[in-house]
């Protein structure tokens, strides 16, 4: 797991370095914790990352469309317009 991707769970959805392990068990409380101190070191470089990464996601959707799934339930008023 990269630091980033440790940083924007803990930015989803909130909690302590505990609360990070809880969801992690495959990462030492030690690792959690090294993680969070080398991202607050490189927090501007860090924040950075995940804005890019945000940004790539937001063009790739534009690009990809509507699913035709999503499509079937939108026709269906399953989802709205």
């Amino acid at each position: 797991m990269k630091v980033v991707e440790l940083v924007e769970s803990q930015i989803a959805y909130g909690g302590s370095p505990a609360e990070l392990h809880l969801n992690h068990r495959y990462l030492t409380m030690s690792q959690i914790l090294s993680a969070l101190a080398y991202y607050w070191d490189g927090k501007q470089e860090l924040d950075a990352e995940i804005k890019r990464r945000k940004e790539y996601v937001k063009q790739a959707e534009i690009e990809a469309g509507e699913s035709p799934f999503a499509a079937r339930l939108r026709a269906q008023g399953l989802l709205p317009l």
